[in-house]
């Protein structure tokens, strides 16, 4: 199996958990200490292992080890400073998937991490990294995560967001509050995975909100 393949898989699992209960889906803690024992991102009951990941030092990676479905239950957390998350990355798939890496395993892809790194208040805080479409992970930092940098309370936690759930999707934002049809094509995805057309559209008005309130 590629690695695409496997993070193909592993998208569509977090995307399809997200939808049966957000309240789980934990991206960014203020310690390993608050995933250890439970799998948060997972179910309240699932037991989970704290591991390292290859070569990488626990203080700024760690492999979170939650059951058999590896797709839905292990993830890989990097320290919010910690720069070398591709290859931290790259490791987990590799041990978690027993594959082969060669070169540029994930073409069309980037790693990146799931809430912005502009909302870890002290900068030791671990975020979950996944691989994201290019385009549309691309199209998210340049026309939104910049604008939303400032207009957020950095916390220790956050959840998977409308924007990271579309950005998992491979779904491109809206240009911006005025952009009906780019506002209604994603509304339509977040539809199409199974929310409630009325809650897909209150997400998406209050995700541009937050973006643009000051504007």
């Amino acid at each position: 199996m590629t690695v695409i393949a496997i993070a193909d898989r592993r998208r569509s699992a977090m995307i399809g958990q997200w939808v049966r209960d957000p309240t789980w889906m934990l991206v960014q803690v203020e310690s390993p200490e608050m995933l250890r024992g439970k799998v948060h991102n997972i179910t309240a009951e699932a037991e989970a292992r704290i591991r390292r990941v290859g070569s990488h030092r626990e203080r700024s990676v760690i492999m979170l080890e939650g059951g058999p479905d590896r797709d839905r239950t292990w993830s890989v957390w990097v320290r919010a400073t910690f720069s070398n998350y591709k290859a931290a990355y790259l490791a987990f798939i590799s041990h978690a998937y027993a594959v082969a890496l060669t070169g540029d395993d994930v073409p069309g892809y980037e790693v990146d991490h799931l809430s912005n790194r502009a909302y870890a208040p002290t900068g030791h805080e671990f975020i979950r990294v996944e691989a994201i479409p290019k385009a549309a992970n691309h199209s998210w930092g340049v026309n939104f995560e910049s604008r939303r940098g400032a207009n957020t309370d950095a916390r220790p936690s956050h959840r998977l967001s409308y924007m990271s759930c579309a950005k998992l999707g491979g779904q491109l934002p809206p240009t911006g509050p005025k952009d009906t049809a780019g506002i209604n094509a994603l509304v339509a995805y977040f539809t199409s995975i199974g929310l409630d057309p009325q809650e897909a559209r209150k997400g998406v008005a209050d995700m541009l909100q937050h973006a643009y309130w000051r504007r």
